[in-house]
């Protein structure tokens, strides 16, 4: 596979690092992760203990688009939503400071480009589940 971009963001002492390759047949995937100063830590790590409000709330956006989706998508046909934990979706953060998430479903090789989905959040309206750390100063 070869790497097509790399982005990236340092925000707090955190880098989010979000990195695509293409393989032999041009199809494109997508690595997330999140580093604190040489180790690569999980999501969960960077939100409080109000993580679970914040999930409850990005799995009904995922499963409102799934079920969208699934009326017009064949490949979606045999897969049935699951909620997702924090640390199985991707996760990235954009020049707007906007919070990322996104869910990969599993699926046939045929129909990977189509089995992603996205919810974003504003730090604006995520800021309450951050750790402290992600709250301090220049807001």
């Amino acid at each position: 596979m070869a790497v097509i971009t790399t982005v990236i963001r340092d925000w707090r002492g955190y880098k989010f690092v979000n990195m695509s390759t293409q393989d032999d047949k041009g199809r494109l995937f997508y690595e997330n992760f999140i580093i604190l100063q040489r180790d690569t830590i999980p999501n969960h790590v960077i939100f409080n203990e109000n993580t679970g409000k914040l999930l409850q709330k990005i799995n009904q956006k995922l499963e409102h688009k799934f079920l969208a989706a699934k009326k017009t998508n064949p490949c979606l046909e045999n897969i049935t939503f699951k909620p997702f934990e924090l640390d199985k979706l991707k996760l990235e953060i954009n020049d707007k400071k906007q919070f990322i998430f996104t869910a990969e479903y599993d699926a046939v090789i045929a129909c990977i480009p189509a089995i992603c989905y996205r919810v974003i959040i504003p730090y604006s309206k995520i800021r309450k589940y951050l750790i402290e750390t992600l709250t301090k100063v220049n807001e």
